[in-house]
């Protein structure tokens, strides 16, 4: 599934899962409950925004020309069966939430 955003918001439960978000100029961002779990999440020019509870969790890859914050619990991690985390790449890398970047 190939998802350009246009608002750069996914701020429901599951809402941009298992999706290809591609931003062009501008932030995404994860604020709800697994709300970009399992996606490839590309924030080309602005940053990337994982605030919700797993909202970024099992990502396959986050890239940002700005910053990644994992700010939500388990925001950023690999589920426990996986043991790899997310392939982060970004000027500046938060990880704030409980479990963050784990």
């Amino acid at each position: 599934v190939q998802l350009c955003l246009s608002l750069k918001e996914c701020a429901d439960f599951e809402e941009c899962k298992a999706s290809n978000l591609i931003s062009d100029n501008e932030e995404v961002s994860c604020s709800a409950h697994s709300a970009c779990a399992e996606s490839r999440v590309i924030g080309s020019a602005g940053d990337v925004d994982c605030t919700g509870h797993q909202s970024c969790h099992s990502v396959k890859r986050i890239s940002a020309a700005g910053n990644v914050y994992c700010n939500g619990r388990q925001a950023c991690g690999a589920t426990w069966y996986e043991h790899k985390p997310a392939s982060i790449n970004a000027r500046v890398i938060e990880c704030g939430g409980v479990y963050g970047c784990e």
